[in-house]
């Protein structure tokens, strides 16, 4: 790194950071909600056992993403900045990131599996991506920061991206020191034990930002010394027995037959699926707007200190709600028709976000805002005529915490 980084660039990285962690939770949990979940989907019952084994496999990976995503809030946080939760829509074509990093929605498969191993591979590592997904090979930019204006990294892996970052982070409080960058109040931040417990750090000084980036590196995103438990190593064990499943039976398949990079809107481009069928089209409607809301509350805990133990608990209940409707729909997804027309792949979400999502709003209007909107989704899916089952109870319970959050006191 050829000069100390500023606090703009350093949030610029940040940002960054951010929109890797959230695209590769989306991609993670579009292949989970396409898993087959029974005997009647043309699966022997050892095939559904090693299924069943990789979705909960594949849901404590996505579990480990949020928790990523919820410690670069907090070194953002701890900078002084306001947690990025927007990103540019999927999928996302190389380029956007360095190197030739591509995030797609795409069922769960073998070529799949490849990607994911890709994505997640440690610096020394020689995968290559998954078939359906090569491109080809971009440059990668080095040390191109202007004075001023703040700039990518270059980087051909993840962990690469984080190498320079914890770097930069070193840099700037060997020249300025910890007390000029981490302005940041702890109490905005998030903690392990709302998340259940999952590794999570408040920052305060630079060891513990170092702590941090290290256990998001330690947990797979393409580190050095990955242990059996990364994600690098979880999904390779998954394409070995996915193999051995396929040689015992050419026809297996884990997955419903999903739709690649499905849309709500007519795409502009190849290599997505407009999902036009009215009741994939009610469904994909309502799961975006779960995601959307959920995005919301998880800024808006951000928001809400933790001495105000009675609104942060709601708040953060309410956000484990939005997950949960938005899990129940997303799943019904992946068995409705995307199309009418015969032989047509089914539906799935497609994390559509929307421009607003990261609006300011003063504390107890944002409160106001989340309610109302929760509201509106709670009484049009009653009004459905073809909802997810469970789908309306979940809005019950999640209705009631965003009420509860709005009611208690923030200071």
């Amino acid at each position: 790194m050829s000069a100390t980084p500023t606090r703009e660039q350093l949030l610029h990285w940040l940002a960054e950071a951010a929109e890797l962690e959230h695209n590769l939770l989306c991609s993670y949990l579009f292949a989970l909600f396409s898993l087959k979940q029974g005997t009647d989907e043309d699966l022997t019952p050892a095939e559904l056992e090693a299924v069943t084994r990789w979705r909960k496999a594949l849901l404590g990976v996505c579990i480990e993403e949020m928790a990523h995503l919820a410690q670069v809030a907090n070194l953002t946080v701890a900078l002084g900045g306001r947690p990025h939760f927007d990103r540019p829509n999927l999928p996302i074509a190389a380029g956007y990131h360095p190197g030739s990093i591509a995030i797609e929605l795409v069922r769960f498969d073998r070529d799949t599996l490849d990607h994911f191993i890709y994505l997640e591979r440690p610096a020394d590592a020689s995968d290559d991506d998954g078939a359906s997904y090569a491109r080809p090979e971009l440059a990668v930019p080095r040390d191109t920061r202007l004075a001023l204006s703040p700039s990518g990294l270059g980087y051909d892996t993840i962990g690469e991206f984080y190498d320079a970052l914890r770097d930069g982070l070193a840099s700037y409080v060997a020249a300025h020191g910890e007390r000029r960058l981490f302005i940041g109040p702890e109490d905005l931040q998030m903690h392990a034990d709302e998340i259940g417990g999952a590794p999570l750090h408040a920052v305060t000084n630079l060891a513990q930002a170092q702590a941090a980036i290290e256990e998001i590196v330690r947990q797979g995103e393409g580190g050095h010394g990955a242990g059996d438990d990364s994600h690098y190593a979880q999904f390779q064990a998954m394409r070995d027995e996915f193999n051995a499943l396929r040689r015992a039976r050419p026809g297996f398949d884990p997955a419903r037959a999903v739709a690649r990079n499905p849309v709500m809107r007519p795409p502009v481009e190849a290599e997505r699926c407009h999902v036009t069928a009215p009741d994939a089209v009610a469904l994909i409607d309502v799961a975006n707007s779960l995601y959307a809301l959920m995005l919301r509350c998880l800024g808006q805990l951000y928001e809400t200190p933790r001495s105000a133990t009675a609104a942060r608990q709601a708040i953060g209940k309410s956000t484990f709600g939005c997950m949960k409707a938005f899990s129940i729909a997303s799943s019904a997804l992946t068995r409705r028709p995307a199309t009418l027309a015969d032989g047509s792949p089914m539906a799935g979400v497609s994390f559509s976000v929307p421009r607003h999502t990261e609006g300011a709003a003063s504390p107890r209007c944002g409160a106001a805002l989340l309610t109302e909107r929760c509201r509106e989704i709670h009484e049009h899916v009653t009004r459905l005529e073809t909802a997810a089952p469970g789908l309306a109870d979940a809005l019950q319970g999640l209705r009631a915490s965003i009420e509860a959050f709005e009611a208690a006191p923030l200071a």
